[in-house]
């Protein structure tokens, strides 16, 4: 047998065998940590004992046998080699004392003197027995013993000064709390030695790992960690880990770390009923309040005094299950303790552990948990706290530890007010995840707003519910019914009153002027007191500039909003609003900046918040000219939440798609997008705006065009209405007046086209160059040419790649037009190469048939297609698919904006840029000025090098001579003359 760091203890012990063998009789106490190897010590000294013919007798205390009397005593002679006669009487002299002790009244004198007389006969025996030949009596776990058997044994203790017998016992570290007995009298007899064993060393639990497994060193630390050094939670760590028990590693990083499976728990919990009633309950008061919990709050919930907490938790640290910080050493403990324990004790237990640190002013999660846990809720106070605890964890973006809070609260016997609270709280949160879920909540909480009964601070969560289900007449009936409940105004209270009217001026406009015209909001001096809120003040600068404000004031005041808002229940519309403002004044740049920082806050809290955003994004790519993100972005957040979750808002990513197909040349996709059921309440919105401006876009191209013509003139008809007719939200102007233009109503058709034009100012480049397009599109070509110069300036200016390549086909056809077919193809060419690489297919298969050759656009589509990788993985919903060439010899890298890069072109347009003394091309070499001309037309290094059967070295060479010579920066800079001779695509 192995004793791991016991040598030193097996020695004394033998040599106190020793001295017993020789005729001296002694006590060996071996006190140590439960779990601590005392058994198997005791058991190695009784081995020797035998081989030593000392005649051995062994028994075991149980605590299930406390209260039968000589119970112990009686375990000793089953098994023992003792002479039957001897063995007899003892055996009778046991059923005597026992039938003593149960058949008189305790106490008494006559019942001490017979069970005197009993003791003093085994004592007598066992005395005898040792005469015969030394005797050794082996006693575990004596703390249990009965009292009849300790007596038995403290009466023999005191006879065996010059008897050979060795008593061996083991009992706890701390013995002194287990019995009076033991500590008053046996520890104190002058023959008593008192071994003492302490944990393993972080060496003695090596040596145990590597007896049993090989593993690293770092293993054999780690299992130290995990235990302590107690031997039997080494053991059963390596049991684990050579049964392969499914666990939780300790190291992740390392799947051959520690294995803690089913073996290590059920040793935890061994040790724990070893070590007495009072440490259980203390690990399991320890293990439901969680780390960190003062021995105040434990000691109340265990009904120990603070004293009494503290002995029992250092217990339990000697025994290696809680580690130095007072915890226990790994999680699995804590679980182990929890579910050891039976459901009703584990509830009950939960329930006064929330009413205890309800009573302390915990904070409410934390007192929530425990409600939970004990699925208990009867106290009014009990539902305050988990609506709070609910409002914290929906914060944090854990919404369904906030409804599991939120279902115990409604289970709950409430007044109205507690249970309207609850049931708005409820719709809050399930709104984040599913706002078809939520709307369960809206026909009671509509109910209660009608008959007055709806907490006020509920009033414009409900509108905001409301409007997005398209109930816009209950919506406004609960807006009106909390506004005129109003008594005081707070911070809070004005917030939501500004955001649920920011909401309702976004998606429906025309309400939003009606309620406007009613005059029951607040005055604004009675806001005085709360618009320091900066948060509060930003919302309500947006919403005065949405009521007329220019358009620098509106993107301003957006601007404010996304500065001052974090996302949460109270912000997450009005950074919509101030996300949409910015998108519908052509400010994409940072619209799409905002949109992507608030996807990052959003991805982990909420999916109807990730797809709201996702949705943004898409329209903002779609409106840069990026069709492919755009598409996977809108796919992307219809997929996260149902088509009915969207509510009035569906129209916004469906429009999205549309869009897209028609600019890919996919018009069966568009239909499938339009075929989907929307709800009709949409078309009171700007959702409705996009989604019929689609249907008019998708009508005109397959050449429906009085169907197409009606959805635009509706869509204008509506925003003159609703006082939102802006060029940036739908530009049904122009679209109307193509159709019209192609029904042969010009004259009608210019008046639009000019109308739009006077509406889209320089500041929203991007409205500009769509109008410009479109009176381009009815002019003689060569004013076709000159509008069509400025509008690609200003897609240049603003990014939208795919429309700038359509004002280049479009300038490519004036050019065509007015006799200059050498332009007409450079322009060709490069819009060719913008559509391909940005998805634009429909715009690339436009230029080919205008051509009536694609042979020469060839190239540009091959160029393209390398650098935007077609058929390449669908890209992610928060980031644009790059549409530049990523290889080092691109011509134009993807950090040159859209205006550097068309610039060649440009210059061939326009003509030779002033001559401003730079030397001329006629200074470079003939292979120079070869590569130059080619350089200046857009041809990458590789394809130059092809093109001319040289080396992608040799080409940069060339190149690095011709702009030395030119005194030029890069190939964007080349003198546009160089264009003369270079043949088309």
């Amino acid at each position: 047998m192995t004793l791991v760091e016991r040598g030193e203890q097996f020695e004394a012990l033998r040599e106190i065998l020793s001295s017993t063998v020789a005729g001296t009789g002694n006590i060996a106490v071996v006190s140590g940590p439960v779990a601590s190897g005392k058994t198997k010590l005791l058991r190695a000294v009784s081995d020797e004992a035998a081989r030593a013919g000392m005649t051995t007798l062994r028994a075991v205390a149980a605590s299930a046998e406390r209260m039968l009397p000589l119970a112990l005593i009686g375990q000793l002679l089953p098994g023992a080699d003792v002479p039957h006669g001897p063995a007899g009487r003892i055996q009778r002299l046991v059923a005597a004392g026992a039938e003593v002790a149960c058949g008189h009244e305790p106490g008494t004198a006559r019942t001490e003197q017979a069970m005197a007389t009993v003791l003093h006969d085994l004592c007598r025996e066992l005395l005898d027995l040792a005469a015969v030949r030394p005797l050794f009596i082996g006693i575990d776990d004596i703390h249990h013993a009965d009292v009849a058997s300790l007596q038995c044994l403290l009466y023999l203790s005191r006879r065996i000064d010059d008897v050979p017998i060795l008593l061996a016992v083991n009992a706890p570290a701390q013995i002194q709390l287990v019995h009076p007995l033991l500590q008053g009298e046996l520890l104190r007899h002058p023959r008593c030695h008192l071994i003492r064993l302490s944990l393993l060393s972080a060496g003695g639990v090596a040596e145990i790992v590597r007896d049993r497994i090989d593993g690293p060193e770092f293993l054999e630390r780690e299992y130290f960690g995990l235990t302590g050094g107690n031997p039997l939670l080494v053991h059963a760590l390596v049991t684990d880990h050579q049964s392969g028990t499914p666990g939780d590693p300790v190291n992740p990083v390392n799947p051959a770390g520690p294995v803690v499976g089913e073996t290590y728990s059920s040793a935890v919990l061994s040790c724990l009923y070893r070590s007495g009633s009072r440490a259980l309950e203390c690990a399991r008061g320890l293990a439901l309040l969680g780390p960190g919990a003062p021995a105040s709050r434990l000691g109340r919930l265990v009904r120990l005094t603070p004293d009494e907490v503290q002995r029992t938790a250092k217990v339990l640290a000697l025994t290696g299950l809680l580690g130095p910080d007072g915890w226990f050493r790994h999680p699995c403990v804590q679980a182990a303790i929890l579910e050891g324990m039976a459901a009703a004790d584990r509830a009950a237990l939960h329930r006064r552990a929330a009413e205890i640190l309800h009573e302390e002013g915990a904070d409410a999660a934390t007192i929530a948990r425990h409600l939970v846990a004990a699925a208990h809720c009867r106290a009014p106070w009990m539902v305050d706290v988990l609506n709070e605890a609910a409002e914290a964890s929906a914060a944090q973006g854990e919404l369904t530890r906030a409804l599991d809070f939120l279902r115990l609260a409604r289970h709950a016997d409430l007044d109205d007010d507690r249970r309207l609270t609850t049931a708005a709280n409820a719709a809050s949160v399930e709104w984040r995840l599913d706002p078809s879920t939520a709307a369960r909540h809206l026909p009671h909480l509509a109910a209660a707003a009608r008959d007055g009964r709806l907490p006020i601070r509920q009033a414009p969560v409900l509108v905001k519910h409301l409007l997005w289900r398209g109930c816009v007449d209950q919506a406004m009936d609960a807006l009106r019914d909390g506004v005129a409940r109003i008594r005081t105004m707070t911070a809070e209270t004005a917030l939501l009153l500004t955001t649920a009217q920011l909401w309702l001026s976004l998606i429906y406009p025309e309400v939003f002027q009606s309620f406007m015209a009613e005059e029951i909001m607040p005055k604004r001096n009675e806001w005085a007191g709360v618009l320091a809120d900066p948060r509060l003040r930003a919302v309500d600068a947006l919403a005065v500039a949405q009521r007329g404000g220019r358009i620098p004031e509106i993107t301003s005041a957006a601007e404010q909003v996304l500065q001052q808002s974090y996302l949460d229940d109270l912000s997450v519309e009005s950074i919509i609003v101030a996300l949409a403002s910015l998108v519908y004044t052509d400010q994409l740049q940072s619209a799409s900046a905002w949109c992507d920082r608030m996807l990052d806050a959003a991805a982990p809290r909420a999916l109807m918040w990730q797809a709201l955003f996702t949705a943004v994004r898409a329209s903002i790519s779609g409106r840069q000219g990026d069709l492919r993100a755009a598409e996977a972005q809108s796919r992307l957040a219809r997929s996260l939440v149902s088509d009915r979750s969207w509510g009035v808002a569906v129209g916004w990513p469906l429009a999205t798609e549309v869009f897209v197909a028609l600019a890919r040349g996919r018009h069966d996709a568009a239909a499938e997008h339009l075929a989907k059921p929307v709800p009709e309440p949409m078309f009171q919105t700007p959702f409705g705006l996009h989604y019929m401006h689609a249907r008019g876009c998708y009508y005109a191209a397959t050449g429906r065009h009085a169907a197409a013509l009606h959805e635009f003139l509706t869509c204008g008809e509506l925003m003159r209405r609703w006082g939102v007719d802006r060029v940036a939200l739908v530009p049904w102007r122009g679209e109307a007046a193509l159709v019209l233009h192609r029904l042969g109503r010009t004259d009608e058709a210019r008046r639009l086209a000019e109308e739009q034009l006077a509406m889209s100012p320089a500041g929203q480049p991007r409205s500009r160059g769509t109008s410009l397009r479109v009176l381009a599109a009815l002019s003689e070509p060569r004013a076709r040419v000159t509008l069509l110069r400025e509008a690609r300036e200003s897609f240049a200016a603003c990014g939208d790649q795919f429309q700038l390549a359509g004002a280049l086909g479009d300038l490519a056809a004036a050019y065509r037009a007015i006799g200059e077919p050498h332009v007409a193809r450079t322009t060709a060419g490069l819009a060719a190469r913008l559509a391909a690489e940005c998805g634009a297919d429909a715009v690339v298969a436009r230029l080919e048939l205008e051509a009536g050759d694609a042979a020469h656009l060839a190239p540009a589509r091959a160029a393209a297609n390398d650098a935007a990788g077609v058929g390449h993985a669908e890209c992610s919903a928060r980031s644009a698919v790059e549409a530049a060439d990523g290889s080092e010899e691109e011509a134009a890298p993807a950090t040159v904006s859209l205006r550097e890069r068309c610039r060649p072109f440009r210059s061939a347009v326009e003509g030779p840029a002033p001559d401003r003394g730079a030397p001329g091309p006629g200074e470079l070499s003939d292979a120079e000025r070869r590569v130059a001309e080619l350089a200046a037309r857009g041809l990458t290094n590789r394809q130059i090098a092809s093109r001319l059967y040289v080396t992608i070295s040799t080409v940069e060479q060339h190149l690095t001579r011709i702009y030395r010579k030119l005194k030029v920066a890069s190939r964007t800079d080349l003198p546009t003359s160089l264009l003369d001779s270079v043949p088309p695509f």
